[in-house]
């Protein structure tokens, strides 16, 4: 039977659905947590291998490999030159569903000021209650949505933004021609279109990846033309959004609002730490949540089952979906 090995920590439910997807006609070994010598043994006999981390001391005892499959969409920790010829390389996204979804809940959140007004209810104070006459919260029922980075992400979003009405400006690498008709969207440009959009718009979701193009993307500039009543959602990486400007616009007002998921440092594993070098964590007007917008049980179902699907179709002759150059 082929021997699919996990070569990195995956969670218990992530193996179970993998070998359930699977079936019978496969042996899944899991080396995930294991020390190297134990994973590079397994290594020896490996027909697949499921890991985010490949080395050269890997490759070389991984002679008989037919496809390294990357558990998430990133394969910067993998060595391509360590990949063994005739392997495959492949990834998996199926975080774009959790993603959207936790977009929404950000902006509900943000629009009615809800952690804030849970935080007062729990000490007693009523006076933001409407029956008192406090002050009227926002809806997101026919806003405008800037989406920075119109990818799988950002495509998931602009279904949901139909469903509240709102008019989507978007910018990608390479906008497609006729995309934006296709997806309802109210425009769609490059890079250099930002400015363009970004002063209409009611929330910006940034969900670009973190390259050396979009690597300091929205910085002082950039949030200096957006209303100061707009909110900023960041799922893409910290780095896209320029992290001093960011915080001096939160802690001033000058844009009312940001839920960040992710961040600027990340302290090792099991260790606490603050996860940018401003005190974003004294700011009322920001959500801050640790990288989770995408860990959901849905996206590891799908993850699984898409790689249980590449491993059976390398195991007949064909390709990988969702193949790595």
């Amino acid at each position: 039977m082929p021997n699919v090995v996990i070569g990195q920590a995956l969670h218990p439910e992530a193996i179970a659905a993998l070998e359930r997807e699977l079936g019978a006609g496969y042996t899944v070994v899991d080396r995930g947590s294991a020390p190297l010598p134990d994973l590079v043994k397994a290594l020896e006999s490996a027909d697949y291998l499921i890991t985010q981390l490949f080395t050269v001391e890997m490759g070389k005892h991984a002679p008989n490999l037919k496809l390294l499959h990357a558990q998430g969409s990133g394969t910067d920790g993998i060595a391509r030159a360590a990949v063994p010829r005739g392997c495959f390389l492949a990834n998996v996204y199926e975080h774009e569903v959790a993603i959207a979804e936790y977009i929404y809940m950000a902006m509900l959140a943000l629009s009615r000021d809800l952690l804030n007004l849970d935080a007062g209810l729990r000490r007693g104070d009523m006076g933001p209650a409407g029956h008192y006459g406090g002050p009227m919260r926002g809806e997101v029922f026919g806003t405008d949505l800037a989406i920075v980075g119109y990818g799988r992400i950002g495509r998931e979003v602009a279904k949901r933004a139909k469903v509240f009405g709102q008019r989507v400006h978007a910018v990608k690498g390479r906008p497609e021609p006729g995309l934006a008709e296709r997806d309802g969207l109210a425009f769609l440009g490059g890079p250099a279109d930002l400015p363009a959009i970004l002063p209409r718009a009611d929330y910006v979701v940034v969900a670009t990846p973190l390259t050396p193009e979009t690597a300091g993307l929205i910085g002082a500039r950039e949030i200096a033309l957006m209303k100061p009543s707009a909110f900023l959602i960041n799922v893409g990486r910290g780095p896209v959004v320029e992290e001093e400007p960011l915080y001096r616009a939160l802690r001033d007002r000058k844009i009312a609002g940001a839920a960040l998921d992710v961040w600027y440092t990340y302290p090792p594993v099991g260790q606490l730490g603050q996860p940018a070098r401003h005190p974003f964590q004294t700011l009322t007007n920001v959500i801050m949540t640790p990288h989770i917008a995408g860990w959901t049980h849905g996206t590891v179902r799908r993850r699984m089952a898409f790689i249980a699907e590449n491993i059976k179709r390398v195991e007949s002759g064909r390709e990988p979906a969702s193949r790595v150059e």
